[in-house]
């Protein structure tokens, strides 16, 4: 068990202690959306969570994803795989991170940081043959979820993608976000976490429909050293740098 300490960096006095349960087993990457907790192993075994229990999927992964697009992931080939019928169903592309909380578009990043994303009509289509579109600038991570689409750099900048639809995936311009993070991952509800180089995670304050961007970034103290976090419905899902899980 751990806690998490909730301190605001713009001077806020309030603070809050969120209880921090560790889930049994080891996972190197973990997503959670639409109602779904999905993981892989450092070996590549995919699995889900039901309850507090991992049940496998078969296959190998390096990166999985799940939300409103549905389950998808990439394999140590950086070749792109969405689950169809209960069975992983190979698309053309190459990725190396991919991810599916947009609203039922998808969008990713490949090996030279080259950004892509797919609009909602070839995610519903079940196609192999996909029409991915490309996203001008370099992101090493990409993410979306209600309020739209943010990415971090090679330099851990952050950017939030201006006037993305599932109809229109590519948006229209970056806006820089204040501070510096290794990954974020965007929830349905449009909550944005992130990690920073220090394994310190952070969460995005005054997110609205008006204002997607937010107002400011709090500090979650975790006394483990973070790799990987991902938030749905109400909870955060924490991956530590030796693999542990935490749901808080």
């Amino acid at each position: 068990m751990i806690l998490i300490l909730g301190v605001l960096l713009l001077g806020a006095e309030a603070s809050a202690e969120t209880l921090c349960l560790e889930i049994p087993g080891r996972m190197k990457q973990l997503d959670a959306g639409a109602g779904r907790v999905v993981a892989v192993k450092s070996n590549g075994d995919v699995y889900q969570l039901l309850e507090n229990n991992w049940v496998q999927i078969p296959g190998k992964l390096i990166h999985v994803t799940v939300g409103p697009a549905g389950l998808w992931g990439v394999n140590k080939d950086k070749n792109i795989y969405k689950y169809v019928n209960n069975d992983w169903l190979q698309v053309d592309g190459l990725l190396n991170q991919i991810d599916a909380g947009g609203n039922r578009f998808v969008v990713g990043v490949n090996d030279n940081e080259d950004i892509f994303c797919l609009n909602q009509d070839q995610v519903t289509s079940n196609a192999v043959k996909l029409d991915y579109k490309g996203v001008d600038g370099k992101l090493k991570y990409y993410s979306s979820g209600g309020y739209g689409s943010w990415g971090v750099n090679a330099a851990n900048d952050i950017f939030y993608r201006k006037n993305v639809h599932p109809m229109s995936c590519q948006g229209t311009n970056w806006e820089n976000v204040d501070g510096k993070l290794v990954m974020l991952e965007v929830a349905e509800d449009g909550s944005v976490y992130g990690v920073n180089y220090n394994g310190h995670v952070y969460k995005r304050e005054g997110i609205t429909a008006g204002n997607p961007m937010g107002t400011s970034w709090s500090y979650l103290k975790v006394d483990e050293k973070v790799r990987h976090v991902s938030y749905d419905r109400g909870v955060l899902y924490v991956v530590t740098i030796d693999d542990r899980i935490f749901r808080c």
